[in-house]
Formats: structure tokens, C-alpha cells, sequence
């Protein structure tokens, strides 16, 4: 039974990546990805060893610089018009530029 669980792998996915939910991931197009979030936030989360402030006019905004290889975890957002889950790469890869 143990052999399931690493298999399975979704929990370790969770405890590794270094943010909760993200509406901008950029990701690779490599299998598995290799994933980074380019949302600013209030505060970066504990799990996200490389924090950097944004440069950004009002109240002080930061980004994680962490990447993850694995599913990047679903969305922020309230969900009702994305259903929480993250959007495929090349749609969001074409707007960012990194």
C-alpha cells in the first residue's frame, strides 16, 4: 500500500510547491512542467524560499521566484468563471514575457 501513495504523488506535489494557488503560472511545455507563478501578492508564502519585492506604484506587492516541476495547483480566483483549475500554458505563455 505504501508503493500508492508515491505513485500517486498528489500530496507531495502540494507540500512542494512553493505557493497555494496561482492565476498566472508560466510553465514549460516539457513533461512533467516546470512551473512558476507570476502573481504579485500581499505577502509570499512560507514555502517560497526566493521572495522579491515588485516594483509597482500603492501598497508593496511581491512574487515568489521559486519554480516547481509538477502541476502548478489551481487558481486563486473565485472559480466561477474558471472552475479553480489553471488554464494550459500557450494561452497565458503568449501575454507574459519573463
Amino acid at each position: 500500500m505504501a508503493d500508492d501513495k508515491k505513485a500517486g504523488g498528489g500530496d507531495d506535489d502540494k507540500k512542494k510547491r512553493p505557493w497555494k494557488c496561482c492565476d498566472v503560472p508560466i510553465c514549460t511545455r516539457s513533461w512533467p512542467p516546470v512551473c512558476r507563478c507570476a502573481d504579485t501578492v500581499e505577502r509570499c508564502a512560507s514555502t517560497c524560499q526566493h521572495c522579491e519585492q515588485v516594483e509597482e506604484g500603492g501598497p508593496r506587492r511581491y512574487r515568489c521566484l521559486d519554480t516547481h516541476r509538477g502541476d502548478p495547483g489551481p487558481r486563486c480566483g473565485d472559480g466561477e468563471d474558471d472552475g479553480g483549475e489553471w488554464s494550459p500554458t500557450p494561452r497565458l505563455a503568449r501575454g507574459h514575457r519573463f
